[in-house]
């Protein structure tokens, strides 16, 4: 857990490019399973950029999807809603993400081509994009995010709306590897299209 604190004060500490690039934090998960000093720091981040409206960043500890799940059927049954009265969207709204926007972006760390019972519900709209990067979650860094949220905006922008459905864009800015062919790529498409 120290791990995970340490990562969110990070976000603390960077709370202006959340502000730069209109970002809000959001914990999804049980939070109560959450030792009270994380919380706070969860809580912290939170109510920094609560005020944030052009993209939402779902940060999901602890979670499942079967939880959530069962958690959203719980409170639909102790609401009383009669169960034809149930839909899709009765369920999103009771999810622990609650009625937010559909997801159009998740990113997966561990280079690992499967969800694992993440974020099942919310995943499988076709617009949203799914992002497996060949490191794990404590490597990931704000200056990562930026560039796959520009990676991935740039994708949205000059190839369609729905790019493809699952995108391996390894080549962050901490990997030069195929960064230089990528750009020259974009740069190319770029110019076909002006």
């Amino acid at each position: 857990m120290s791990l995970f604190k340490k990562k969110f004060k990070q976000v603390l500490e960077h709370g202006d490019l959340c502000e730069t690039y209109g970002v809000r934090i959001r914990v999804v998960g049980n939070v109560k399973l959450l030792p009270k000093d994380v919380r706070q720091v969860l809580d912290e981040a939170e109510e920094m950029t609560k005020n944030n409206t052009r993209a939402i960043l779902n940060v999901c500890a602890p979670y499942t999807s079967r939880d959530d799940m069962t958690h959203a059927i719980r409170n639909i049954v102790k609401e009383g809603i009669n169960s034809k009265d149930i839909t899709e969207d009765t369920i999103g709204k009771h999810l622990y993400s609650g009625p937010v926007p559909k997801m159009e972006l998740l990113v997966r760390t561990s280079n690992v081509y499967r969800l694992s019972d993440f974020m099942l519900w919310e995943a499988v709209d076709l617009d949203c994009d799914i992002e497996i990067l060949d490191i794990l979650w404590p490597e990931f860094t704000p200056l990562r995010l930026v560039w796959i949220l520009l990676k991935w905006g740039f994708n949205r922008t000059y190839y369609g709306h729905r790019t493809a459905n699952l995108l391996n864009l390894n080549n962050g800015p901490d990997d030069d590897s195929h960064s230089t062919t990528s750009i020259s790529q974009s740069q190319s498409q770029l110019k076909k299209t002006t």
